[in-house]
């Protein structure tokens, strides 16, 4: 089985949110091993929005094995429905990936290296807050897992 990785930059602040992200994380952990990893962010008092950017994507890069999957939320993506997110998780599953990582990045944005190596991934074309999208994108997981495995909870 593989596992799969959640990286984003920044905690998570709201307590709402942070509640709801560790009852998904724990429901995941039912399918594949997890993992949340929070990145700390540029300090944003030093430098532009270019060099934040580049630091935060150097950080993401490394706690990612160059052979595994990574999937970036971004709005320019594909959007998918919860069965087409679930087919490519299986698809994914079936290939040599080890991990699927899905990355979330920071205020500004990701650098050029880490989009080389992604697929891209858009849960909406109106605009969440950062925080927010962890939420949606856990829940929007979980669904897929429950899919998989022809479980109720996707109806």
């Amino acid at each position: 089985m593989y596992q799969v990785q959640f990286i984003w930059v920044g905690k998570t602040q709201e307590v709402y949110l942070r509640t709801g992200i560790d009852n998904y994380l724990s429901k995941i952990k039912h399918y594949v091993s997890v993992e949340c990893l929070e990145i700390k962010p540029a300090n944003y008092s030093q430098g532009n929005q270019a060099l934040w950017r580049k630091k935060e994507t150097q950080t993401i890069l490394k706690k990612i094995v160059p052979s595994e999957s990574i999937i970036v939320l971004d709005e320019q993506g594909d959007q998918k429905s919860s069965l087409q997110l679930a087919q490519k998780l299986e698809q994914l599953k079936e290939t040599e990936y080890k991990q699927v990582n899905f990355v979330i990045g920071g205020a500004f944005g990701l650098d050029l290296p880490l989009f080389k190596r992604a697929s891209f991934l858009s849960l909406s074309s109106m605009t969440y807050t950062h925080q927010m999208v962890r939420l949606l994108l856990l829940e929007q997981v979980y669904r897929a897992f429950t899919i998989i495995n022809k479980e109720s909870y996707h109806h």
